[in-house]
């Protein structure tokens, strides 16, 4: 389910982030066993477990975060996402994102 949140603008109260932002929260569902490829986000965001373990791989680290974990992502920074357990896992997103994005804020990573 998504559920988008408008934030006043940026250029008003003396906010970092430019243009007009929206605010989306979503859920993610990762069936047992499961991968999400290399990736990055089109905005920064909070994200919580809230079900299941989540194996979170970046380019210096991995930490396994548990059900009540919660974590901050920058969306620059280039991860995978497994779900390694027998049981489904889920975590909540909180993203902060450009108004005119129309599509998904996950963006693949294309090696070349």
């Amino acid at each position: 389910m998504l559920r988008f949140c408008p934030f006043r603008r940026a250029d008003q109260a003396g906010s970092r982030i430019h243009g007009h932002p929206k605010g989306l929260a979503d859920d993610f569902r990762a069936t047992l066993k499961a991968a999400l490829g290399e990736h990055n986000h089109e905005g920064p965001g909070i994200r919580q477990v809230t079900s299941g373990y989540m194996t979170y791989v970046l380019p210096d680290k991995t930490v396994v975060y548990a059900p009540g974990d919660f974590f901050f992502e920058s969306g620059d920074i280039n991860h995978t996402v497994f779900n390694k357990t027998d049981t489904p896992m889920v975590h909540v997103l909180f993203e902060i994102l450009p108004v005119n994005l129309n599509g998904p804020s996950l963006i693949p990573v294309r090696h070349h």
